[in-house]
């Protein structure tokens, strides 16, 4: 049996709608209280009636929801293996679009948490992260370990936005104490170990970042992904200038700069050639 009962609690949540004023003049506040936990059927009527308060559009797809949430899913994979932000921004406009409504609340939950991961990956994405994330919160009981590591990840990301590197840090470590009890695909492993890198680095922990940065660039560079790959090389040369090594520094950041060149990977040319000069600084060149 089910309800649509999660996805109209989340509606009410996130438009911080109480239940006696979402269910004045259709149902008593218990009753919607049964329909929001998934425990009764409403009529068609009621439902209706909630849906409508709420503004929810009820989506039909060609598509049954298991394919529909492996497309998500997929998209989500991609945003982190290549970060081709264009091409993501605009699957993710499309989905937002769609507003799908999943019945299973496993497969809607997992969903809001990668909505989330996407719209804080899509810069130029108008959102308020804090009213998505507020929101979010309210159900991480109910979520499992995988849920959990998205929506630490997520929290990571957002502080990480905000500048808050202690919150930042705490959120994405949380992420990643989850990793043993789940079955993770390979490149949320090599996401979560560079972003790990990057963090331990500005916290100068530079054994744990540099061990973190080799399990991502493995990858990135087993998948032919250059641009994760020349990100890692990045933030390792900071590692061993960090370290007090600038020859080796100088050594990956001229690797990136070749790795750039012949993939015409230019994205990130700025930071190569500003940490470049800062070497040469350093070598009083």
């Amino acid at each position: 049996m089910n309800t649509y009962g999660h996805v109209i609690k989340f509606e009410r949540i996130r438009q911080n709608i109480k239940q006696f004023q979402l269910s004045d003049g259709i149902c008593t506040p218990s009753y919607l209280s049964k329909i929001e936990s998934n425990s009764i059927m409403p009529s068609e009527e009621i439902l209706g009636e909630l849906f409508e308060r709420l503004a929810i559009k009820a989506v039909k797809l060609d598509i049954s929801e298991v394919e529909y949430f492996k497309y998500v899913k997929n998209v989500y994979f991609e945003a982190i293996a290549k970060k081709n932000t264009p091409e993501i921004s605009l699957k993710l406009s499309d989905i937002l679009k769609t507003s799908y409504l999943f019945e299973n609340p496993s497969y809607f939950y997992t969903y809001q948490l990668l909505i989330m991961r996407l719209k804080l990956f899509v810069h130029n994405i108008k959102h308020d992260s804090t009213d998505y994330i507020t929101t979010i919160s309210k159900f991480v009981l109910e979520f499992d370990n995988y849920q959990l590591f998205l929506f630490h990840n997520s929290v990571g990301y957002y502080h990480l936005a905000k500048n808050d590197l202690v919150s930042s840090t705490v959120s994405f470590e949380k992420g990643s104490a989850l990793i043993s009890s789940i079955n993770l695909d390979e490149r949320e492993i090599a996401d979560i170990s560079y972003i790990l890198s990057s963090v331990l680095l500005l916290n100068k922990r530079l054994i744990a970042a540099l061990e973190y940065n080799s399990k991502a660039l493995y990858y990135f560079n087993k998948e032919l992904l250059y641009f994760r790959s020349i990100e890692c090389y990045i933030i390792r040369a900071l590692i061993y200038k960090n370290a007090m090594n600038p020859e080796k520094a100088y050594e990956l950041l001229k690797l990136a700069e070749t790795i750039s060149k012949k993939n015409n990977s230019y994205e990130n040319s700025s930071l190569i050639y500003i940490n470049l000069a800062n070497i040469f600084v350093v070598k009083k060149d």
